[in-house]
């Protein structure tokens, strides 16, 4: 039986200059790195972040399509009848910043307890 060896090919400076590539136009566009896909850095929070990223960027262009499509489909007066997607529950947030922020808003008296639980 004959042993195989292998060495690892590496590519020096390849991550440096891959963080550079990928900086260059976030930063000309303003846009997060983890919205493109480098997720160097990422933790539980930036995956909660990332998602909520993923609601509010890439799902109402797909469901706006969807919904077009279905309409042209299946009625045949679009104008008239139509099919709408509610993302408004998944653009919330998470419950706890939002009762905290109702807190926020009630102790001064901004917003009444029923203004509170109706959001």
């Amino acid at each position: 039986m004959k042993l195989v060896s292998y060495q690892a090919l590496g590519f020096p400076g390849f991550s440096l200059k891959l963080k550079r590539e990928i900086d260059k136009p976030c930063r000309v566009f303003a846009v997060p790195p983890q919205i493109v896909g480098f997720l160097e850095s990422s933790s539980f929070a930036n995956s909660a972040v990332a998602s909520s990223w993923f609601v509010s960027f890439a799902l109402p262009p797909w469901c706006k399509a969807l919904e077009e499509e279905f309409a042209c489909v299946t009625f045949n007066d679009p104008v008239c009848v139509g099919v709408e997607f509610d993302l408004t529950s998944l653009q919330r947030g998470d419950q706890t910043s939002r009762l905290q922020s109702m807190t926020v808003l009630h102790r001064p008296g901004l917003v009444t307890a029923n203004e509170a639980r109706g959001e």
